[in-house]
């Protein structure tokens, strides 16, 4: 696990949407569950 997985898993878990979570991040939604899926 990196910083940026970590990163996107708490986004997640604030937002409870893979897209409301990408856009916190400035990423897509592909590369919010990519990031996921490598967990």
């Amino acid at each position: 696990m990196n910083i940026n997985q970590l990163r996107t898993l708490v986004a997640l878990s604030e937002c409870k949407s893979f897209s409301l979570a990408a856009e916190k991040l400035f990423l897509t939604q592909p590369a919010v569950s990519f990031q996921i899926n490598s967990l």
